[in-house]
């Protein structure tokens, strides 16, 4: 099943992962290498655990294969990438709109920054939706003629 993306679809995933970790909940790795899966080593075993909040939503949403995403030099690609490589494997469908487009690889690609810079996720969020606005109100300054 392909998931088709728009803007507010994103921001219910991301809405949904903050529910479940917290608003307060700040990625374990942030400041080093983020990954979409990230391992979980104890005394008797390793487990795949999901990772950073962009491998959480989408993992969780098309119920992805950890182990073979984990397997993969995808795993530590940055959120356009992995946008990319999702749509070429058909597990996304991304908005034929340039600029929702656009506005979807900028959110994320925030939301990922925000999180790497040790944010909590809640603030990531905000801070990733703060931008976006910005972006919109400096392009619509742009289209303005004085």
């Amino acid at each position: 099943m392909t998931l088709k993306l728009t803007l507010d679809k994103v921001h219910q995933m991301v809405e949904r992962a903050i529910e479940e970790k917290g608003a307060d909940y700040i990625y374990p790795n942030a400041g080093g290498p983020c990954s979409y899966v990230d391992f979980d080593y104890s005394e008797r075993e390793t487990t795949l655990e999901r990772g950073c909040i962009v491998g959480h939503i989408f993992i969780d949403e098309l119920k992805l294969d950890m182990l073979k995403l984990s397997d993969s030099s995808i795993n530590e690609e940055n959120a356009v990438g992995f946008l990319g490589h999702l749509a070429r494997e058909s597990e996304i469908e991304m908005p034929d709109n340039h600029d929702e487009r656009q506005a979807i690889w900028k959110y994320l690609s925030a939301l990922q920054q925000s999180q790497d810079n040790g944010r909590t996720w809640g603030q990531a969020h905000e801070m990733a939706k703060l931008g976006l606005a910005w972006n919109k109100y400096d392009s619509d300054w742009e289209e303005y003629d004085m």
